[in-house]
């Protein structure tokens, strides 16, 4: 009885944890390829001359900071999808109360 309660979430939370991986592998190679990619698009500059190592650097740093700004979603994505898993539950509940209970407003009565 209990097992069969339990069989069903075993594969869920396989999949799960399946996501948090690929998401995770994705977040972690955005952002080593961020750390790297002002210093590629610069290179051909730096050897021709162009431009010093300073400006490269600084163009570096102006990037990554820019790229810090940007990336707050990828960054705070975990609580994101917490919060709407919230609100999802608690419409699904409110939908639930309201269309099974024969009086809906004595189910909720505002002070």
């Amino acid at each position: 009885m209990m097992a069969e309660l339990f069989l069903g979430m075993r594969p869920n939370y396989f999949r799960l944890f399946n996501h948090y991986t690929y998401f995770n592998l994705w977040s972690n190679i955005y952002a080593q390829v961020m750390i790297v990619l002002p210093y590629l698009m610069m290179a051909p500059s730096l050897f021709s001359g162009v431009i010093t190592l300073g400006v490269i650097t600084q163009t570096g740093n102006a990037f990554g900071k820019v790229n810090d700004g940007f990336s707050f979603f990828i960054d705070r994505w975990t609580e994101i999808t917490k919060f709407l898993s919230v609100i999802k539950r608690l419409r699904e509940f409110e939908s639930h109360l309201i269309h099974n209970h024969p009086d809906p407003e004595s189910v909720v009565k505002y002070q």
